[in-house]
């Protein structure tokens, strides 16, 4: 996974993946990581009911929750694109 940029996760874990239009650009960046250890949801379900607020609070809008098989194809799809640009927070352990 390093070679895209992102960490590698824990099975399961999700991704909160916001966008915002910069111009003729789409900025594609993470909001949260969400894991198992939520209690009685699982990390999916965690993080499609906050995804939007927390991207919201990024000056986003929720582009979808991912894990991160999802993630590496999504950079594979949007990443060579001249109208998207997928923002890495640098994290050591986590997904995103």
């Amino acid at each position: 996974a390093g070679g895209w940029g992102w960490g590698h996760g824990f099975f399961g874990e999700t991704c909160c993946m916001c966008s915002r239009h910069m111009g003729s650009t789409t900025l594609l960046f993470a909001a949260g990581d969400y894991h198992h250890f939520y209690g009685s949801h699982n990390a999916s379900w965690h993080c499609n009911n906050v995804c939007e607020f927390q991207c919201s609070l990024k000056g986003g809008h929720k582009f979808g929750c991912y894990v991160e098989q999802d993630l590496l194809r999504m950079s594979r799809r949007y990443g060579n694109r001249g109208n998207f640009q997928i923002l890495h927070e640098d994290h050591s352990g986590s997904l995103c």
